[in-house]
Order: C-alpha cells, then structure tokens, then sequence
C-alpha cells in the first residue's frame, strides 16, 4: 500500500521532465534545426509579445519574422519607423522563405552539404539579374543561421591580392576547386507577377534529384526596386573617342 503513492510521483515527475523538453529536429518531422546563436542571447521576451493576426509587419502569413539571429521563434517587438522601410521589409520577406523550406524539409541529414546556386528565371532557367544573385547570397546566410553545413563552392583555395583588394572568391570556375562536397543543392526560380515576384525555392538532393523540401513566397515590386536601387547606378564606362575627346 505504501509504495503505490511513491511510483504514482515517481511517474508524474517523469511526466512533467518530458514535457518540459524541448523538441528538436530530427530530419523527419516539422521541427527546426537547431539555432547556434541561442546560445548567446537571452530568451525570454521583454515584454507581451505581439499577436500576429494585430500587427501584419510582425509577420507573413502567420509565420514568425526573424530580423536577427536567435529570435526565429519569436515574433518582433514593436518596431519604429526606422524599421519598416524598404530594406528591412525585404529582409522579413527572404527570412519567411527560408523559413517555409527548412520547416517543409522532409528526411533531411542536417549534416551533409548544401550548395546554393543562383535564381533564374522562370522562363528560361538561364537568366540571372541583380535580384535574383541577392536572392542566393541571403539564402546562404539563412540556412547557415538555422545551423545548416552550406558550401561556398566560390571560395578559391588561395587568397589574390590586388591593386583593388585582397580576393577570396571568383565566378570563374578555372580558379575553383572541382569538388564541391556537397549533398543538397538550393535552387529557385523568380516569375514575374502582377505587382510583384513569386521566388520558388527548392532543397534537391543531388544523388537521386528527388525534392527534400520547398517554399514559396511573394516579394512585392516595390520592394525589388529597393534592392536593386541600393546598389546605387551603375558606373559609366567611356568610349575611346570619349577618352580622346576629354585627354584634348
């Protein structure tokens, strides 16, 4: 009679540590990779957090918007208006992205190699802009913010100094190394739409090619415009009657 009460307590405390676990992901289910930034910062929120369904600059069809490393999970304080121009609007659009691919991944070995390669267009598969590179290189930091192993197959194997600077990278694929290492490859697609773009994301195992995980989202056009304008215009290259005319 004595011990009946001591395993029913026995039982409940093992109840309560299992709940209180953290679930974590396993490449089969819906959870997300583990955050190495989390390890850095605090947790706990500072104050109510904001329900999404009240503020839509908080988040994106319901899914949290990340403005920093650590804080996926959590939606964004009350921002100012500093924090809702063009820039950082774009920012929450590509965090959604990665977002929607890493919670869709199914069967994935989060530790083999992800190679990003370059969005094209839809139309063609060939065609790369200003958009669609940028479109690459914040998704290569994404991926790397949720603990992912991504592969820069543009790094060369040397560092080139010149009169311009110290080079580390190079489009040119006499210079770099033919082993990638990788399992994954990222690609997309940007389509033209009214008002705006559809970017498709794919994570495609490169062994049998079948689709590990997808995601879709929609970037206003006023928000490319943005990005594209930040670069600031491009430089003008003179001709050579130019050159003799001004050399007079």
């Amino acid at each position: 009679m004595s011990k009946k009460p001591v395993l029913l307590i026995t039982a409940l405390m093992l109840t309560a540590c299992s709940a209180d676990k953290e679930q974590t992901f396993d490449g089969q289910h819906h959870y997300l990779p583990h955050d190495h930034a989390a390890h850095y910062i605090n947790n706990e929120p500072l104050g109510p957090l904001v329900e999404p369904n009240r503020s839509p600059r908080h988040s994106q069809d319901g899914i949290p918007m990340r403005m920093s490393a650590g804080s996926r999970s959590a939606y964004l304080p009350s921002a100012g208006p500093a924090m809702v121009g063009g820039q950082t609007q774009l920012q929450q659009h590509m965090s959604a992205l990665a977002y929607r691919l890493v919670a869709s991944a199914h069967h994935l070995n989060e530790d083999a190699g992800i190679a990003v390669s370059g969005f094209v267009d839809q139309q063609d598969y060939t065609t790369q802009d200003d958009f669609s590179r940028l479109l690459s290189e914040t998704m290569m930091f994404q991926l790397n913010q949720y603990g992912l192993k991504v592969m820069d197959f543009k790094t060369l194997p040397y560092i080139r100094i010149t009169p311009q600077g110290d080079v580390s990278t190079s489009r040119d694929y006499r210079q770099l190394s033919g082993r990638i290492n990788a399992q994954y490859i990222l690609q997309g697609t940007v389509s033209d739409n009214m008002g705006g773009k559809l970017v498709n994301a794919r994570l495609v195992s490169m062994s049998d090619h079948h689709v590990v995980a997808s995601a879709q989202q929609f970037i206003p056009a006023y928000l490319v415009a943005s990005a594209i304008k930040a670069q600031g215009p491009a430089p003008r290259v003179m001709t050579p009657a130019q050159r003799s005319r001004y050399a007079k």
